[in-house]
C-alpha cells in the first residue's frame, strides 16, 4: 500500500515512481490513501486549490472522499455558508488550455458562534467528518490532479481537509465517459424563462454504441429568501427530469430533517427545514438510472426544469439562487451480476454522523446496496459482535441494480451483544445474493466500533419540565421488541413532571418528541425554556440538550451491559499447518461454517463457506506475514492466528 500524502505538484514524478514499484504487489482489498487538502483555512469568499497525486495504474472498487471540516486558525464563523468541492480536469487542444470543473461534493458550514465562543460544549477544536462516494469519478483521479474548495463565505472562517481512501479491485462498472450537463455553479433565479432558457436548457446528447448504461447526478440547492415565496432557501419546489421529452422522474428538493442534524445545538437558525440542505450537513445528490430510456449509438436530449418562482426581485437586493450540478456519466457492460453488499452501519456505531441514534441496542441498522446486473431480491445478511454470538437475517424484497435500502437486523437476545474477548466491535456482512455465489466477496462486510449504551438501575425516574408550548411534547419508552412500556401526551405550558420507571431487565429506547422540531428550548421563538433528565432518587443519571430539534433518542440497558463477556468458548476447530505455505486445512471439521481471513490493516483478504467435503483452503494468493482467521458457525465464532510464509 502506498500513502501518497503530498501537496507540490512538483514531486509528481518521485511519487509516480514510488507509486508504480508499489503496485506491483497491490491486490483486491488494499487500501490507497491520497491527500489533497490538509488544514486549509477558508477565510473569504474566493476558490482553493491544491494538487493531490493519485496512482496512475490501479482500479478501484470503491473510493470515498472524506471532508474534515474544522475551525478556521482564526476561528469558526457565525454563519452558514456553502462550500463546493471540485476536481479541475485540464483539457489541451490545439496548444490551449482549458479547465473543466466536476462537482464531487457540496456541504454547508454550521452556524459556528458556539464554537466561537466556547458555548454549548463546543469550541475551536471543532471538526466534523463528511463522507462522499466518488467511486464513479477515478477515471479523472489519475496522476497530478488539482482538487479545489470553493468557500462561497463572506467571513473567516472554516478549515478543510479533503483525502480519499481508495479500494482496489474492479468497480461494478466502468465508466466510460463523464460529462458535464449543466455548468456548476451558483445562477440566480430572476424569472422561471430566463432561468430555464440560459441555466437550465434541453440538452441533445450523442450516446455511443458502447454507452451501454448512463446514469444522471444531479445537486440541487436553492439559497436567499427575498420575496414573499421564502424562495428558493425555505419554499418547496420540484425539479422534474425529461428524457426524449417525457418526463422519467419528480423530486422534491427539500431537506426535511434539520432538527434531527447531528451537528447541535448551532448559534442560528439550524433547525428550519431547507431546500435541500441544513447548515452543518451535506447537500443531497440525486441519482437518475438512465439504462433503458435511450438506445445506445442514437442521441439522447435530457431537460431538468424546476417547479417555477413567480416573484419580483426588490430593488438593492440580491436574487434568489440556486446552486447546481448535473453530471452525466456512461458505462460499458456491468461486471458482475450477483454482488451485494453492506455500504454502511449506521448503528451501532461511533461515526459522529449518526450520533442521534447511537449508542444503541436493540436492534442494528445497515444499508444494503446491490452492485449486480440483476435486481436483488433475496440476500442472507449475517451478523454480529466481531468474536461473538452470529446472527443471521434473511432479506428479501426488490432492490434495482445500484441502489441502496436501509434494514434492521433484530438482536434475539442479550447475549447477543456479548463479545469473548470483552470487545465492542461489530461486523455485517452478506451471503449468497439471489442464491447465488457473491461475485466479488471482497466487498461484502463492514465494520463498525462503538460505545456501550448506559446501564441504568431498574427504578428511576423521567423529570422534565414543558416549556410554553406542552402540547407539542410526547414521548415513548419501547423495549428492545419495539413494545411500547411506558408513553405521555397532552403536557400543560411551564409544567415539571415526574414519571417513574420500574423495569425489568431489557434493552430500552426513550424517544421524546417535539411536535414543533424546535426542542425545550430555543432561541429563535417565543416558546420559552424546559429541560429534560433522567434520575435516581438522590442522583442525576443524565441531563439532555434542551435545544434538540426534533426528537432524542436514548438508548439504555436495564440488568446488564453490553459486550462484557470475557469467557472464551472452548475452541471446536483447529488450522493446520501452521505457518503454512499454499493451502490450509481445517481439523475437526464436521459441519459447514464460514472462514474469514483479516490482514493486519484490519481488511477482508478472503471469505469462504467450507463443510466436511471442502476443507481445505487455498492462501496462495495470499501475501506472508499473519492473519486473523474468523470461523463461525451456529455454535458462534471462533478467533484464530496464522501465519503465512511462501
Amino acid at each position: 500500500m502506498c500513502d501518497f500524502n503530498v501537496k507540490a505538484a512538483a514531486l509528481t514524478a518521485f511519487f509516480l515512481m514510488v507509486c508504480h514499484a508499489s503496485s506491483l504487489m497491490a491486490a483486491d482489498g488494499d487500501t490507497v490513501f491520497v491527500q489533497a487538502q490538509q488544514s486549509r483555512d477558508l477565510t473569504w469568499f474566493e476558490a482553493y486549490n491544491d494538487w493531490a497525486i493519485f496512482p496512475s495504474d490501479l482500479e478501484f472498487n470503491k473510493v470515498n472522499m472524506q471532508f474534515t471540516m474544522g475551525c478556521a486558525s482564526g476561528g469558526c464563523s457565525d454563519w452558514d455558508y456553502t462550500v463546493l468541492i471540485y476536481l479541475r480536469e485540464r483539457i489541451i487542444q490545439g496548444g490551449d488550455t482549458t479547465i473543466e470543473r466536476f462537482e464531487l461534493g457540496r456541504l454547508i458550514t454550521p452556524y459556528g458562534g458556539y464554537m466561537a465562543n466556547g458555548q454549548n460544549g463546543f469550541n475551536n477544536n471543532w471538526s466534523h467528518t463528511f463522507t462522499f462516494d466518488v467511486t464513479d469519478f477515478q477515471m479523472l483521479m489519475k496522476d497530478s490532479v488539482e482538487i479545489e474548495v470553493f468557500y462561497q463565505g463572506w467571513s473567516s472562517g472554516f478549515s478543510a481537509d479533503i483525502s480519499f481512501e481508495m479500494v482496489e479491485g474492479t468497480p461494478p462498472r466502468r465508466v466510460r465517459r463523464i460529462e458535464n450537463i449543466y455548468v456548476p455553479g451558483r445562477h440566480n433565479y430572476i424569472t422561471p424563462s430566463d432561468f430555464e432558457s440560459d441555466v437550465l436548457p434541453e440538452k441533445t446528447i450523442s450516446m455511443s454504441e458502447d454507452d451501454v448504461q448512463a446514469a444522471l447526478r444531479f445537486t440541487p440547492s436553492g439559497h436567499g429568501f427575498v420575496n414573499a415565496l421564502n424562495c428558493a432557501e425555505f419554499c418547496q419546489r420540484n425539479y422534474y427530469l425529461k428524457v426524449d421529452g417525457q418526463q422519467h422522474a419528480q423530486q422534491l428538493m427539500w431537506r426535511d430533517d434539520c432538527g434531527m442534524n447531528p451537528v447541535y445545538p448551532q448559534g442560528g437558525t439550524w433547525l428550519y427545514d431547507r431546500a435541500n440542505w441544513c447548515p452543518g450537513t451535506e447537500v443531497i445528490t440525486y441519482t437518475h438510472e438512465l439504462t433503458g430510456l435511450y438506445t445506445p449509438g442514437m442521441s439522447m436530449d435530457l431537460d431538468i426544469d424546476i417547479e417555477p418562482i413567480n416573484y419580483t426581485v426588490p430593488s438593492g437586493e440580491v436574487p434568489a439562487n440556486y446552486n447546481i450540478s448535473a453530471i452525466l456519466f456512461t458505462y460499458e457492460e456491468p461486471l458482475r451480476k450477483n454482488d451485494a453488499s453492506i455500504s454502511r452501519i449506521l448503528s451501532p456505531s461511533n461515526n459522529e454522523n449518526y450520533s442521534r441514534f447511537n449508542p444503541s441496542c436493540g436492534t442494528a441498522l445497515v444499508e444494503l446496496e446491490n452492485h449486480g446486473s440483476e435486481p436483488l431480491t433475496s440476500v442472507e445478511i449475517d451478523y454480529g459482535m466481531f468474536t461473538g454470538k452470529r446472527l443471521r437475517y434473511q432479506w428479501t424484497g426488490h432492490l434495482a441494480p445500484m441502489r441502496k435500502t436501509l434494514v434492521e437486523l433484530p438482536f434475539d437476545d442479550a447475549d447477543a451483544w456479548s463479545d469473548y474477548r470483552g470487545k465492542t466491535i461489530f461486523t455485517a456482512w452478506t451471503v449468497d445474493p439471489n442464491g447465488q455465489r457473491d461475485e466479488h466477496p471482497l466487498n461484502d462486510a463492514q465494520t463498525s466500533f462503538f460505545d456501550e449504551t448506559p446501564v441504568y438501575p431498574s427504578e428511576f425516574r423521567l423529570n422534565f419540565r414543558t416549556n410554553n408550548r406542552g402540547d407539542e411534547t410526547h414521548w415513548v419508552l419501547l423495549n428492545a421488541a419495539g413494545d411500547t412500556v411506558e408513553q405521555g401526551d397532552n403536557y400543560n405550558a411551564s409544567t415539571l413532571y415526574n414519571v417513574n420507571f420500574n423495569l425489568p431487565p431489557d434493552c430500552y429506547e426513550l424517544i421524546f418528541h417535539d411536535r414543533g422540531k424546535n426542542g425545550l428550548s430555543f432561541w429563535a421563538n417565543n416558546d420559552g425554556g424546559g429541560f429534560l433528565r433522567l434520575m435516581t432518587s438522590n442522583a442525576i443519571l443524565r441531563t439532555f440538550i434542551p435545544d434538540f430539534g426534533t426528537r432524542i433518542h436514548h438508548y439504555f440497558t436495564v440488568g446488564f451491559g453490553l459486550s462484557m463477556n470475557e469467557t472464551k468458548p472452548t475452541q471446536r476447530y483447529g488450522l493446520y499447518p501452521n505457518p503454512a505455505n499454499n493451502y490450509i486445512q481445517i481439523q475437526a471439521f464436521d459441519h459447514s461454517c464460514t472462514v474469514t481471513f483479516i490482514d493486519m490493516q484490519g481488511r477482508v483478504v478472503y471469505r469462504g463457506e467450507h463443510n466436511a467435503q471442502h476443507n481445505a483452503i487455498d492462501v496462495s494468493h495470499l501475501a506472508s506475514g499473519p492473519y486473523h482467521v474468523q470461523i463461525m458457525d451456529d455454535k458462534g465464532t471462533e478467533q484464530h492466528k496464522v501465519i503465512i510464509n511462501h
